[in-house]
């Protein structure tokens, strides 16, 4: 079974890869300093998965924008992960990504999340969780499993260019996706109305608010974005997955 794994998953792309730093292990993107998740040899949650600092798995492109990729190398699957340096504070977060979400495979999970600990996380994913009949996006409060901490939707028409949002603050936690990268008017602040600018062609994909007992509380929290395998499982199709992040906003509430 290692062969076999191997032989189909070792042709890898290589290439040339650029980490824009301000010191060891710094990634430069969209104005902030991230560091890359690295956990070497071993298997760590979330999965669990190996993850790979490497100019292979992350690294930020010409046009500035981030890239995460799960590679396959000599049998082995790595995912890939950053964290943004220093913890955050209630504010709204936004992510422009330039991946097709919705094609992603059913065991790859694409995330953007606040995080402390796991009893204090709010988190966007994009998964089918190894269902390939399953919605893909999801915006969830931990623990995910207690009713009402989760709320899934379909991004089939969301297409390559999406943008979502968390709106953290202390009675609540908002979240947004919607279609393109440019202005948009939604339920959590824009405007006070939902739909696009006048013009434009984004489109509301979701929008949801919780205000349950599983707000993150408002010290030690970080922002992370992350790319793995659920359950450590490869991908069936043994392809490599990608996610291009163009940029990430923050503003304070």
């Amino acid at each position: 079974m290692f062969l076999l794994l191997f032989l189909l998953c070792s042709g890898s792309e290589k290439g040339a890869r650029e980490i824009r730093g301000t010191g060891p292990g710094t990634i430069r993107f969209s104005g902030f300093d991230w560091s890359a998740v690295t956990s070497g040899p071993r298997s760590i949650p979330p999965g669990p998965n190996q993850f790979s600092g490497s100019r292979e798995n992350v690294w930020v492109d010409k046009q500035g924008r981030l890239h995460l990729k799960i590679t396959c190398s000599d049998g082995q699957w790595k995912c890939a992960g950053v964290i943004l340096r220093g913890a955050v504070a209630h504010g709204r977060y936004c992510f422009k990504v330039s991946t097709n979400l919705d094609e992603l495979n059913e065991y790859v999970v694409a995330g953007m999340f606040l995080y402390r600990d796991d009893h204090n996380e709010a988190d966007i994913e994009f998964s089918r969780w190894g269902n390939p009949l399953a919605e893909a996006g999801q915006y969830a409060l931990q623990p995910y499993d207690r009713d009402g901490n989760v709320h899934r939707f379909s991004m089939e028409d969301a297409g390559e260019r999406s943008t979502h949002i968390i709106d953290w603050k202390p009675e609540s936690v908002s979240f947004l996706s919607h279609s393109g990268h440019g202005e948009f008017y939604g339920r959590i602040g824009f405007a006070g109305r939902t739909g696009s600018a006048p013009g434009s062609s984004q489109q509301l994909i979701s929008s949801w608010t919780y205000r349950g007992q599983d707000i993150p509380a408002g010290n030690r929290v970080r922002l992370m974005i992350n790319l793995w395998l659920y359950r450590g499982t490869p991908p069936p199709d043994l392809k490599e997955a990608e996610l291009i992040i163009e940029s990430v906003s923050v503003m304070s509430n």
